[in-house]
Formats: C-alpha cells, structure tokens, sequence
C-alpha cells in the first residue's frame, strides 16, 4: 500500500513528461560537465515522490549509481553537525555561549572567547583552508580530537563576533565539544541521535580504511591549469576536460566539517526530520533557521545568502527556501528545503565541485517553484 501511495504521488507530482524533461537535463548536464554519476530524491510531506540515479558510481568497472549509492556529503555535514550540538544544547549539556574549550579541553586558550555560538556561525575567527592544498588533505586522524592538530595552534583572524569569516576548522572544534560532553566518538553520536531517529540507514563517516558497500568513487575534471603544470611526457597522454580518478584526499581531516558519506534519499530524510521536531524541538528549528547577528546585531549575510545555524536561510524568497550545499574533491551535494510546502529535494554527484546549478533549476521548475539565484559551491 505505502508503495502504490508514492506510485500515485509521483505521478501527480512528475507527470511523465516532467519526468522525461528532468531526465534530459539531467543527461545534457552530465555529458557538458562529464559528471560520471548523480542522484536525485524529492520528499514531499514525509514520503518520497522521486528518487533516481544516473550514471556510473565506478566508471572503471562499470559500475551503476543507484539511489543507494553513497556519495560526500562536503559541506552538508555541517548542517548534520550542528543539529547535534542544538540536541545537546537543548538537553542543557552544552550551553551556546560558553567558551569552547569548556567542552573541548584539547583547544588552546586565545586572546578571546571563542564560543560555541561563534563557531556554529562563522564568526569565530578561527581560519578556514589557508596553505596549498589543504582542503583535500591526506593525513589520516584516528580521532576529531587528533585532527585539530591542523590548525589549532594558529592565531584567530579577528574578534569573535565581529565579522562573518567560513571556517570549516570550526565545525572540526564542534565535534570535539559533541566527544567531550557525551563521552561518545563523533560518529556514534551521530548514529544513535541523528542517523537513526531520522531514518538514515546509508549514512555514516568516510572512513578511507573501511570496505563501505555502495561508496561512490570520486572524480574530477583536469582543469586547464592542473593541464598547464603537468611535465610534457603527460601532457602527450591526457587534455584539459578528461575525467580522472580525483586527487586522494581523507576527509578525517574535516569529518563534523565535511567528512560524511550519505544518499540524496538519506539528506532528505534528515531534513524532513529536523523540520518536524524528529530531532530537535520545533523552538530550536525557529532558532535554527533564523538569520544570525554579529555583536553590533548586524545580520550576518553571505555569499550563500543570510546565516541561520547550520542553514543558509532566505528572507525574501516565497515560499521561503532553506538550503545547504557544500562541493569538495570528489563531489558535490545540495538539499533544498521549503518547510511552507512540506517540500525537500537534494542532489549528488561524485564529480568534484560540480556545477549542479541547472538541475536544481529544472527540478524547481517541475516542482512550480519559483526561480532562485545559484548559490556559489563552499567546501
């Protein structure tokens, strides 16, 4: 019965020829932006009206995506990572403008507070990717609490709530507070309070290590300029615009940060149950989905638009739009959530930063949502 209910609904809400119109896109974009896999997943109040995959999740074996095969989630774990501070700060474990190093003693002390509200907004201070190469770093850390290595020494970069400056080290911090208060390992947490009430069964860390079933591998594009660099012998065996194997990057260096592995059914699921209470109060969710202040109370406003907590929020926009996107090496992500509609969809792909721009379009069209400017890829 339940599957006849999202057969019928599908149909209502993809009549075919919609279907076919966001299957051609879909190819059209992938062939232009050489994207060897996608998946798609549409929930409408609760249940999933479209789920579909295209390509390949191993072009070397020939392998097929399918709606199970599990993709990086890059930044949209932050959106995950702070759900599970906000569950800690409202059972009274974690308080948002304590000093971080209250619940993660493995932090040194600055020349100011750096609070946990600081971090869940960006205005910590703390820095983002600095050094060449190190947003697709390949050290492997056993632990969060290892990884802050990375840059935990470093001097902050302004006044904490002075100004917005992205820093995925900060969400690294985060995690360690989830370990410190909860005596629990980041993963696990997330496994028993939000993976699991949400109904994420695909979910998990990219462990580098671990034989994970259905991992998409990741790919990249040869830029011109990675082309330019390469020694003449190479450049004889290749061109700019190939698909290749992407660089090797651990994502142990960013796990609360970037580090996930998830399905587009999965990201759906987990926003459907935050925006209904599953995992975190409907107050928090208010809160959560609020435009944030620096302390002057200047909105915080971003090149992806107003700053909730985890989210990046709309304003003007009706029906009013929640997102949370986030592109690294290997892939790309996005969820679109219109809490008024009761609508939720997300896309991804194992193609590092792909420009998934005119599918999100094509689905708001066939969705009758109205057009929204395309938000620039964070990692």
């Amino acid at each position: 019965m339940k599957r006849l209910i999202a057969v019928l609904a599908l149909a209502f809400l993809f009549p075919a020829s919609s279907s076919c119109d966001v299957d051609a896109v879909v190819q059209r974009e992938m062939k232009r932006l050489n994207i060897p896999a996608l998946s798609i997943a549409v929930l409408r109040n609760g249940a999933i009206v479209f789920s579909k995959a295209y390509g390949l999740a191993d072009v070397e074996n020939g392998t097929l995506a399918t709606p199970a095969t599990r993709f990086r989630t890059a930044s949209v774990a932050k959106s995950i990572t702070a759900a599970a501070v906000m569950k800690l700060v409202e059972g009274g474990r974690i308080k948002l403008d304590e000093p971080i190093q209250t619940y993660c003693s493995a932090f040194p002390q600055k020349d100011a507070k750096v609070t946990v509200r600081h971090l869940l907004t960006h205005t910590s201070g703390l820095r983002h990717y600095q050094k060449q190469g190190e947003s697709r770093g390949m050290e492997h850390f056993l632990t969060v609490r290892d990884s802050l290595a990375l840059f935990k020494d470093d001097p902050l970069l302004f006044g904490p709530g002075t100004k917005f400056g992205y820093s995925t080290y900060g969400f690294s911090l985060l995690g360690c507070a989830i370990e410190g208060v909860t005596g629990m390992q980041f993963d696990e947490y997330l496994r028993d309070h939000v993976f699991a009430p949400a109904g994420m069964r695909h979910t998990g860390a990219d462990h580098h290590f671990l034989i994970i079933p259905g991992r998409a591998r990741p790919y990249s594009v040869l830029s011109e300029e990675d082309f330019r660099q390469l020694p003449p012998e190479v450049k004889r065996r290749v061109q700019a615009g190939l698909l290749i194997n992407a660089w090797f990057h651990d994502t142990s260096m960013k796990r609360p940060g970037g580090g996930l592995l998830t399905t587009a059914e999965d990201l759906v699921r987990f926003a459907w149950a935050f925006q209904k209470g599953d995992l975190v109060s409907g107050e928090t969710v208010s809160a959560m989905w609020s435009v944030q202040r620096l302390n002057d109370g200047t909105e915080i406003i971003t090149p992806w638009g107003p700053l909730g907590i985890g989210w990046f929020v709309s304003k003007a926009e009706k029906p009013r739009r929640i997102t949370s996107s986030g592109g690294q090496i290997g892939g790309r992500a996005s969820i679109n959530l219109y809490p008024d509609d009761g609508l939720v969809f997300a896309i991804m792909t194992n193609l590092t930063n792909a420009d998934i721009s005119a599918i999100e379009g094509e689905l708001r069209t066939h969705l009758g949502l109205p057009e929204s400017q395309p938000r620039p890829v964070r990692e």
